[in-house]
């Protein structure tokens, strides 16, 4: 009978200390607000007002993704994401890039762009080497097969008719 008792001891000890700090750390998160000054009251407008803008810099380490900033984006939102930086790695059979649009009229571009920025896509305007081409473009994709489902998305979607290019390839 007593290695049964000595056997549960440990497991007794690890519940116990559990809920012990359980308990502490819903304290010290009750002190801590209490502590905080309410959104009304004290504080300047100025630290109130940064509390109140959500950081969203996870965006720039994302990569190929950029912050919904309203109608149209930021100024170049998108487009370095679609091309690649320096000493990026390029696979040897390219990347998949899905072209929703392409034509020589700039302004029909950033339409089709601010359309598809208000579903929620991360699509560029990029402009040709020659500069007379605009595309629209969304996403850079190692394997055809999520490129596809994109295309296939922003279609049933949107209404648009976006096809599948490789880039890049050697």
């Amino acid at each position: 009978m007593s290695s049964t008792r000595r056997a549960g001891r440990p497991i007794v000890a690890v519940l116990v200390t559990s809920v012990l700090m359980l308990a502490g750390a819903r304290f010290i998160g009750r002190v801590a607000a209490s502590r905080a000054p309410a959104a009304g009251a004290g504080g300047d407008a100025a630290t109130q007002q940064a509390a109140a803008v959500p950081d969203l810099t996870f965006y720039s380490t994302l990569g190929d993704a950029s912050p919904p900033r309203g109608k149209g984006g930021a100024k170049g939102t998108g487009e370095a994401a679609l091309r690649a930086a320096p000493g990026d790695i390029v696979p040897a059979e390219g990347i998949y890039v899905v072209q929703v649009a392409a034509g020589g009229d700039e302004a029909r571009a950033k339409r089709v762009r601010d359309r598809l920025a208000s579903k929620g896509y991360p699509a560029a305007v990029i402009q040709d080497e020659g500069g007379g081409l605009w595309r629209v473009r969304v996403g850079r994709w190692k394997d055809r097969g999520p490129a596809e489902a994109m295309a296939e998305r922003i279609r049933k979607e949107t209404g648009l008719q976006p096809w599948v290019l490789r880039e890049g390839a050697r």
